[in-house]
C-alpha cells in the first residue's frame, strides 16, 4: 500500500486574516487595518500582513474573556499582556473558528491540570 504524504503533512489553519476595529486599547498599540491573527497552543499573536512579523502576543491565561459574532471576534486582555489591558475587535470571516480553536486549548490546558 502507498502512504499518503498529505495525511500526515495536513496542518489546521490556525492563521486568519483580520481587520482590526478602532478601539481605546487597539487605537493605544497603533493598530489599524488588516493583519494576520496566529491561533497558538497558548496564546494568541498579531503579525505583520506582508511579513509575518509578530507585533503582540496575548496568552490566552491573561485574556479576560473573548466572543464572536458573525463577522467579528474580540477579546479583553488583562494588564498582565504587553499591550496593556483593552478591548481589541477584529473583523474577520472566520470569526467561530478562531473562537473554536481558543475553546479547544483552553480546554486541553485545562484537563491537563487535573
Amino acid at each position: 500500500m502507498e502512504e499518503n504524504s498529505l495525511y500526515s503533512t495536513r496542518k489546521a489553519v490556525t492563521e486568519f486574516r483580520v481587520t482590526v476595529r478602532k478601539t481605546e486599547a487597539a487605537d493605544r498599540c497603533g493598530l489599524q487595518g488588516p493583519f494576520l491573527l496566529a491561533v497558538e497552543e497558548d496564546s494568541l499573536q498579531l503579525k505583520e500582513l506582508e511579513c509575518s512579523k509578530v507585533l503582540y502576543t496575548w496568552p490566552y491565561r491573561f485574556l479576560r474573556r473573548f466572543g464572536r459574532d458573525k463577522v467579528t471576534f474580540s477579546f479583553e486582555a488583562g494588564r498582565r499582556c504587553a499591550s496593556g489591558e483593552g478591548s481589541f475587535e477584529f473583523d474577520t470571516n472566520h470569526a467561530n473558528g478562531i473562537f473554536q480553536i481558543i475553546e479547544s486549548a483552553i480546554k486541553i490546558v485545562r484537563q491537563g491540570f487535573r
